[in-house]
């Protein structure tokens, strides 16, 4: 090869082209590119580009005449880069092929922060021929992939954060204090069950998970349920239904169940639905006992005030169901898809914004807000449901002491709101004393919370014997109650909602300044329920609320 033919020949033409003005004014300007004498192990840098400059912040003089690794020597936290550099110009002239390093880490000194910060690069060795058919020269061309590598790994770490985020809303179905299953896609694809409804359905999760719900539970085709669903996903209404027979095999036999559910639709932004959750609650004790004792009462008239009573109580129960249903399908409607609604909108938005960090931090954010909030709606229908044990036991209970415990767990609430608590003497009575802690506690709290002042609280009591009684609040006559009375000074509201303030997941104030599930009170309504008493609530609205809770003194045998 002449020295025309090799512009980078020093030797053997002083006259080089890169002494040209010309030439070099090109170069300069060119790619981030170095030109490199293949005289290992030094590898003299002779010309090097403007943008190369630029890229590693050294200056001209600094680098021309200069050893590669005498300037850019090993990084003590890796030095793999140097030695993998090293290694590519050694394989070009050994090769006299071209060689590449996709992705080549080495540290220097930030042109943006002026901090030693490590960096990405992509290399190409181009090798250069000189007239004997050996490598003379290397051209290296650099691209900084810096950006692109970091803006992986927070993708990569996004992900992650997601699939974490993911695996506890599915814990928390499964936790569930009810049976929930949810089918996905119009084949109703099995994606979560937890143990209720696998209890229910008499399957393990092998059998169904995963799988179309008429392939992992064959036996309830042909029972109208196929309809329901379909009819569902295509229309986007709930069904509710009450008292449903099923035929179902459990544990190798056919059994008539009865079942109250809801399906309702899991729908995406655009309000398309993408599957359906099922709420569900197996009846078939209470349906057999209420026909069991339907049948004996005409058969059986000595027994017909015990069989009443006993019917009475059953269908009681059995409402009871019904309405906590209904009342759930409002929260598996609004309260606990709004969560899951949010984490599904955010998680998009954070794949469509990974290369804005703030912006994906701010989505993260909403989806650890949006969890915590189905984690505190989880625990509050656990407590909820507790209450239906029936296996606690009455004991004489001084009310005064359970006060007291209450004061103490709230007493940094109460010093932060600067309440003031006026508390009179409290009787004793038959009671579940775990219960009446909880009721005054949701008591004070709502006292403490829904203030828009220093609240002032009035806790007074006194006995009522039977003559008292007034037959128009539900209290049996002949029996002595306890009349306990919670005033305060809150932000009350209008009568009209006197009765609603009690069921299960009301809220009259949605203000992020209150926070709070709505089950609180009807939390309340249930332990005094189950002490067979009664419990109301007086109120204006901006004039505070008064509660009455009437107690019997005795439980009786």
């Amino acid at each position: 090869m002449n020295d025309k033919s090799n512009p980078f020949e020093r030797e053997k033409d002083s006259s080089a082209p890169w002494k040209d003005i010309n030439f070099l004014a090109v170069f300069e300007k060119s790619a981030a590119s170095l030109v490199i004498k293949a005289d290992p192990p030094r590898f003299t840098m002779l010309a090097v580009s403007d943008q190369y400059l630029k890229m590693t912040a050294c200056k001209r003089e600094d680098l021309i005449g200069k050893g590669v690794f005498e300037v850019f020597t090993d990084n003590e936290t890796d030095p793999s880069g140097a030695l993998s550099a090293f290694r590519a110009f050694m394989e070009v002239i050994e090769t006299r092929q071209q060689v590449d390093l996709p992705i080549y880490k080495y540290e220097i000194i930030s042109p943006a922060s002026g901090k030693l910060e490590p960096f990405y690069w992509s290399n190409c060795n181009v090798p250069i021929l000189g007239e004997d058919g050996q490598v003379a020269y290397i051209l290296n061309t650099t691209t900084d992939i810096t950006e692109q590598i970091l803006l992986k790994e927070k993708g990569e770490k996004a992900r992650l954060d997601l699939a974490l985020h993911q695996q506890q809303i599915n814990e928390m179905f499964v936790k569930a204090p009810v049976a929930i299953a949810t089918l996905m896609g119009p084949r109703h694809v099995v994606e979560i069950a937890n143990d209720r409804i696998l209890e229910i359905w008499g399957k393990s999760p092998k059998q169904v998970i995963n799988k179309p719900i008429f392939e992992g539970l064959p036996d309830a085709k042909g029972q109208g349920l196929e309809a329901l669903l379909a009819n569902v996903y295509t229309s986007g209404q709930r069904v509710v239904a009450y008292e449903r027979p099923l035929e179902l095999l459990r544990n190798g036999i056919m059994e008539t169940i009865y079942v109250n559910f809801l399906y309702e639709p899991i729908t995406e932004e655009s309000n398309r639905v993408r599957g359906i959750m099922v709420v569900a609650t197996e009846v078939t004790d209470q349906v057999l006992a209420r026909q069991r004792l339907e049948e004996n009462e005409q058969r059986l008239e000595k027994l017909v005030e015990e069989r009443t009573r006993e019917l009475y109580t059953s269908n009681e129960a059995l409402l009871r169901t019904n309405q906590e249903l209904e009342q759930f399908a409002y929260i598996a409607s609004h309260d606990l898809q709004e969560p899951l609604r949010k984490i599904q909108i955010f998680s998009e938005l954070l794949g469509d914004n990974l290369h804005s960090e703030e912006t994906a931090k701010t989505y993260l954010g909403k989806i650890n807000s949006s969890a915590r909030r189905m984690v505190e709606l989880i625990k509050d229908v656990l407590d909820y449901s507790r209450l239906a044990k029936k296996d606690e036991q009455y004991v004489p209970t001084d009310l005064n002491v359970i006060m007291a415990t209450v004061l103490v767990d709230f007493e940094l609430m109460i010093e932060q709101k600067q309440a003031s608590i006026q508390l009179n003497r409290l009787p004793v009575i038959d009671s579940i004393p775990r219960q009446l802690n909880q009721l005054f506690s949701n008591l004070l709290s709502n006292s403490l919370k829904f203030s828009d002042k220093k609240p002032a609280i009035e806790i007074s009591a006194r006995v009522l014997s039977g003559p008292e009684m007034d037959a128009q609040l539900g209290l049996r006559p002949g029996v002595d109650y306890a009349e306990i009375i919670f005033k305060d000074n809150g932000i009350g509201f209008e009568p009209k909602y006197a009765q609603q303030i009690f069921t299960i997941f009301r809220r009259l104030n949605h203000s992020k300044a209150y926070s709070g599930t709505g089950i609180g009170l009807a939390l309340c309504k249930k332990i005094v329920a189950n002490h067979q008493g009664v419990v109301f609530a007086e109120s204006e609205l901006n004039e505070g609320t008064t509660f009455f809770i009437y107690l019997p003194l005795r439980h009786p045998a």
